[in-house]
C-alpha cells in the first residue's frame, strides 16, 4: 500500500533545507554587502553594525539605501524577506495541516478503530480497507515502522495512549462500527475495553446498533 507519511516528512525536510540555505545565504550576502556599502559611501561602520543591519533585512526593514548598492546587498535585500515569508508560510501550513487532520477525525462515523498497530493491526487495516471501510489507527509509539502503510484519507492515525478517555473520545469510539484491541497486554486491553464501554453507555447508542469490540 502506498504511504504518504514518508513523502510528507521528505517534503518538510526539503523545505527546511531550502530555508536554512536561504538564511545562510542572506546572512553572508547581507554582511558582505553592508561592509562594501558603508565603505563605498564613506560611512562609519564596524562588525556589529553590519550584522545588525543584515538582521534588519529579515524584518522587512533596513533596505532603504541609496545607490550604488553592491550586488551582494541587492541579493540579501530579496533573499532575507523571502526567508521570513517562507518560514511564516511553513508555520501556517503546519498549523492548518494539524487542524485539518483533527477535523477529519472528528467527522469519522461507522469506522473501524484499531488500537495497537503491530503486524496484526496492519493486517486488520488492510482487510478493512479492502472492504472499503474507513479506518482509524491508535498507537502510542511515534516510531512505529508500520505507520508507513497508513494512507489518508481512508485510513488515519491518532497518536497517544488508548487508556486516556479523552483520546478515545477524539477517536469517536461511540460512533465506530468496530474496535480491535491489539496492544498485546491483557491488563491494558481490559482497562481500555472498560473505558470504551463507559463511553458507549454515555453516548446512549442504540442497542440495535452495538459496537463490535
Amino acid at each position: 500500500m502506498a504511504s504518504n507519511t514518508n513523502t510528507t516528512d521528505n517534503h518538510k525536510l526539503h523545505y527546511w533545507i531550502i530555508l536554512i540555505i536561504l538564511s545562510v545565504l542572506s546572512l553572508i550576502a547581507g554582511f558582505i554587502g553592508f561592509q562594501s556599502y558603508f565603505a563605498h559611501h564613506g560611512e562609519e561602520f564596524n562588525l556589529s553594525r553590519s550584522i545588525y543591519r543584515t538582521f534588519q533585512l529579515f524584518t522587512f526593514s533596513g533596505g532603504d539605501l541609496t545607490e550604488p548598492i553592491p550586488w551582494t546587498l541587492h541579493l540579501a535585500r530579496f533573499s532575507a524577506p523571502l526567508t521570513t515569508i517562507m518560514a511564516f508560510v511553513m508555520a501556517l501550513l503546519g498549523i492548518f495541516r494539524d487542524q485539518w487532520k483533527r477535523i477529519k477525525i472528528a467527522m469519522m462515523n461507522k469506522h473501524v478503530v484499531i488500537i495497537g498497530f503491530g503486524n496484526k493491526g496492519k493486517n486488520v487495516m488492510e482487510e478493512s480497507l479492502r472492504k472499503n471501510e474507513k479506518v482509524l489507527v491508535i498507537d502510542n509509539d511515534p516510531f512505529n515502522d508500520n505507520f508507513d502503510s497508513i494512507a489518508p484519507p481512508r485510513c488515519r492515525l491518532l497518536l497517544g495512549n488508548a487508556n486516556n478517555k479523552n483520546l478515545l473520545k477524539k477517536a469517536r469510539i461511540s460512533k465506530a462500527k468496530s474496535v480491535y484491541l491489539l496492544m498485546g497486554d491483557d491488563t491494558i486491553q481490559m482497562n481500555t475495553c472498560l473505558l470504551i464501554y463507559q463511553l458507549v453507555k454515555e453516548s446512549k447508542r442504540d442497542e440495535n446498533n452495538p459496537l463490535s469490540c
